[in-house]
């Protein structure tokens, strides 16, 4: 019996310190982003902010000339840097064709003042400071083929085979929990000076600066105007209706301030807690459990002189044991489960347990420890001198009872949990975006000759299984690019737009995105407007005779430094359709312009394949045919309704780790729920013998223990539900469209911790009744 529960403790203790662990290490990750930096307390980003007719917008993207303004015109800024992203594709290669993967951004020579890293070669400010160099990560050399062999390679991108830049310098690898995790930082000179200079427009960039000791960045807002005054048309911008200004925000708060960020830790923080407190209660239902046959042990310490101290002691020591068993045990399974934990958190365990997170498990393990200690040690302090010599028959089951019911109520909580973590993502995995996807395949051609794309579409064209292709900028799912909305002749710049630019002809019938009015644009000089951009338009102008026809101005399109296709004309109007995921949707108003494959090609790198049945073998055997028109570049054909199904993968982790708290906290539970079952059959086996002598049947006595049980069930699927509901809400509100926290997911949960229960108590019960009751007498 002592071995048995000493397997249970350490079973029990175990599980739940791996699982609860882990995840208090992944909410330590999570809440440590960008903390270890030199000076973190004086790095801020700069955050642009916008008012346009009223309506206030803030974003994290500046021009290119802001962040160097701040470093001359703002006194306080002791260094000012900005990156910005320039190849799609992170797939690089060397002169000998050897590939290898990074994310590249663009990097002035102020970014190592900034973001300290240790330089391992090179000087980053030479480095960066001359066009088409770069310096690279540690782990980006070594599969370049060590550090000493990196520096003065040459490399270029899979979609710029042309454009080719040279290794200059080596950095130390940022740590994984860092917004900066960049393989390469290729030098700003490398990119076009009107970008890097201008002051207005062309927001891509991300600023930050380091300020000076002792600076409030709040005493800074007068100096940052004024650097708006002596570099952008303020006025000019006011008479149309808007407002533009810059502040400054914690960098080390950019991370964790994002609401769906925020929403996880503390998902995963109660998540991490529960599971540890529902291997606390086993431990201490097993070891009260344990009360009446350790009774005498007790008694007869306290006849030797054994006091209070003693008994704790007593206790301690044992809990101590068990704990390192536990934390031994729950070694082994983290490790063991090494491939599922990363995959899941998203981090590798080298990142998860660092020595800051390591501290705080510390902490968690030592208030388990007292926990465990304290309150056991209470109850068997109670225990009387005289049981050395007698029976002892207090079994304080109404601890046991409220143990119980604790784990019960977690249960039903994880259980409920889960089931909107699945609806939801089921319900994004058949998202209905309002276009047809699930026939279509695409690739990318950017730095492609075109002969060699135009080739692959006839290829593709002649594919009997293939319905349709066309050609387009960007796919519906990605992030969109804004411009503004002015009317001709109105100064006013009226509300911003998601730009989806061109595509060919044939995109709509190709989504299948209805066309409510008018029809597709078929000149540069015609656009089509979603329903939304309509509804938004009537807040400036009176179109009651409809949209079509009517002309408007599109800054980048229509400016003359631009695109330069003039005052453009609306020829449709669309059904609104998602841009983005559930989980980032643009509510922005949207527009669409079509184009000439032959003349616009550069424009429209996605091409964009319908098929009659996807199936493995139609993907193979188009992969075939685009490969075989297109040569130094490899092509891959991608699935859109699986990259975009990809793109919730982080529910998909949320999901799973939800399930395997759940299954294991059931697992925990109904191990503490089996042993107080036995202990309460063997206390109560002399009235359970008497209600048999009396007539009682096994079901009757069944009964008993069933009904006893189900009324702790019922208060903790009360509670569950609640906190279920309360949990689930916070986690559903980072997606637009969601799924309603149904009742029925509640009655479930509590169905099925209620049907499980039941079982086990029967099946532990049944022993008890078929005993006779004679023997039962005989042994009382």
């Amino acid at each position: 019996m002592k071995k048995r529960n000493w397997i249970l403790k350490v079973f029990s203790l175990g599980v739940g310190l791996a699982i609860g662990c882990v995840l208090i290490a992944k909410v330590c990750f999570e809440s440590a982003y960008d903390s270890f930096y030199k000076d973190i307390d004086r790095i801020y980003i700069i955050k642009t902010g916008v008012s346009r007719q009223g309506a206030v917008n803030d974003f994290n993207q500046i021009s290119g000339g802001v962040a160097p303004g701040f470093k001359q015109y703002v006194p306080g800024v002791e260094y000012a840097t900005r990156t910005t992203f320039l190849f799609e594709s992170d797939k690089y290669y060397t002169e000998d064709r050897r590939q290898v993967s990074g994310k590249l951004v663009l990097a002035d020579t102020s970014f190592f003042h900034v973001f300290d890293r240790n330089i391992l070669e090179g000087d980053p400010v030479q480095v960066l400071s001359q066009p088409r160099m770069a310096m690279v990560s540690r782990s980006f050399a070594e599969k370049m083929g060590g550090i000493d062999k990196a520096v003065g390679q040459v490399l270029y991108n899979e979609d710029a085979s042309g454009w080719k830049f040279t290794v200059g310098g080596i950095y130390e690898d940022f740590p994984e929990n860092g917004s900066m995790n960049c393989d390469l930082l290729l030098s700003m000179a490398s990119y076009d000076k009107w970008s890097r200079e201008n002051w207005l427009g062309n927001d891509r960039y991300v600023g930050f600066v380091k300020l000076e000791e002792g600076v409030d960045p709040s005493s800074l807002t007068e100096a940052i105007h004024s650097m708006q005054e002596k570099n952008q048309p303020l006025e000019e911008l006011e008479k149309s209706g808007s407002k533009i200004w810059y502040y400054l925000s914690a960098f080390d708060k950019l991370h964790t301030s994002d609401p769906q960020v925020r929403n996880t830790i503390v998902i995963l923080s109660i998540v991490s807690l529960v599971l540890l407190l529902i291997s606390l209660m086993n431990y201490i239902l097993i070891t009260i459990s344990e009360m009446v046959s350790r009774s005498k042990e007790i008694g007869v310490h306290k006849c030797y002189g054994a006091g209070r101290w003693d008994i704790y002691k007593m206790l301690c020591k044992e809990t101590m044991k068990v704990l390192l068993m536990a934390l031994g045990f729950s070694a082994v399974l983290v490790w063991a489960a090494k491939p599922l934990v990363e995959d899941l958190l998203g981090a590798s365990l080298r990142a998860l347990f660092i020595p800051e997170t390591i501290g705080v498990l510390i902490g968690v393990i030592f208030l388990l420890f007292l926990v465990s200690t304290i309150v056991p040690g209470y109850l068997y302090d109670k225990i009387p001198v005289g049981v050395a010599f007698r029976n002892y028959r207090e079994n304080r089951r109404k601890w046991k009872l409220a143990l119980l019911w604790v784990q019960f109520t977690i249960n039903i909580f994880l259980v409920c949990f889960m089931f909107v973590i699945a609806a939801q993502y089921d319900k994004a995995l058949n998202d209905r975006p309002g276009y047809t996807y699930e026939n279509v395949l695409y690739y990318n051609v950017r730095g492609v000759d075109q002969l060699q794309a135009s080739r692959s579409i006839a290829a593709i064209l002649s594919n009997p299984e293939v319905v349709d292709v066309e050609r387009c900028y960007g796919l519906p799912f990605d992030y969109c690019s804004g411009n503004n909305i002015y009317l001709p002749g109105d100064d006013r710049e009226l509300f911003n737009i998601a730009d989806q630019y061109a595509g060919t002809k044939g995109f709509f019938d190709f989504f299948e995105i209805p066309m409510l009015e008018g029809r597709v644009p078929e000149t540069i000089q015609e656009v089509a407007v979603s329903r939304n951009f309509v509804e938004k338009m009537k807040e400036f102008a009176d179109w009651k005779d409809g949209a079509i026809g009517k002309e408007i101005y599109v800054t980048e399109h229509s400016d003359s430094s631009g695109m330069n296709q003039g005052i453009l004309t609306i020829t449709g109007v669309y059904e609104d359709y998602r841009i983005g995921l559930l989980t980032r949707n643009d509510e922005r108003p949207s527009i669409r312009f079509t184009a000439d494959p032959e003349l616009y090609a550069d424009f429209m790198p996605y091409v964009l394949i319908k098929v009659k049945q996807l199936t493995p073998e139609v993907i193979s055997e188009i992969q075939k045919d685009v490969q075989k028109e297109i040569t130094g570049k490899d092509i891959e054909i991608f699935s859109y309704k699986q990259v975009m199904q990809s793109m919730y993968d982080d529910n998909r982790k949320m999901k799973n780790t939800i399930l395997i708290g759940s299954l294991f906290s059931i697992v925990i539970a109904f191990l503490g729920l089996i042993g107080y079952i036995r202990d309460e059959s063997q206390r109560r086996s002399k009235e359970i013998a008497i209600r048999k002598i009396n007539g009682a049947t096994s079901s009757e006595i069944l009964s008993l223990f069933v009904s006893e049980i189900m009324k702790w069930v019922l208060a903790a699927a009360i509670v569950g539900d609640l906190a279920a509901y309360y949990v689930s809400g916070l986690w559903l509100e980072q997606f637009s469209e969601k799924v309603t926290v149904s009742l029925w997911y509640l009655l479930a949960a509590d169905l099925i911790v209620a049907l499980i229960v039941a079982v086990t108590v029967v099946i532990n019960s049944l022993q008890i009744t078929r005993a006779n009751p004679v023997l039962s007498l005989k042994s009382e």
